[in-house]
């Protein structure tokens, strides 16, 4: 890979149903491949990676992007009671979480 071509790197990947893991596999592969020299994004994915779950693997993701409709408002997928995790983690940063972004 020519490193000056991009900033970010990222990977897609859809767990089964309510797998919160970490992910820690897709990762580390694209960490290696980029020699620790870019962030990584999950780019694309169904469940969410636990956020507890990412710290204590050292999985950094930069972000995480479901993909939408069922996969984050049927319940199943991704459980309304993980996604109440998740965007309420002091881990994740939400929008209203930036000043940048208020008016």
């Amino acid at each position: 890979m020519e490193k000056d071509y991009y900033d970010v790197v990222g990977v897609d990947f859809y767990a089964p149903t309510q797998n919160y893991g970490p992910l820690s596999f897709w990762y580390d592969y694209v960490y290696e491949l980029t020699e620790a020299k870019k962030p990584i994004a999950l780019t694309e994915n169904g469940p969410i990676p636990d956020p507890d779950v990412l710290q204590n693997t050292k999985t950094y993701w930069l972000w995480f992007m479901p993909w939408w409709g069922r996969f984050t408002t049927d319940g199943n997928i991704n459980s309304f009671e993980h996604l109440r995790k998740v965007y309420n983690h002091p881990y994740v940063i939400t929008l209203d979480k930036f000043d940048l972004f208020r008016r």
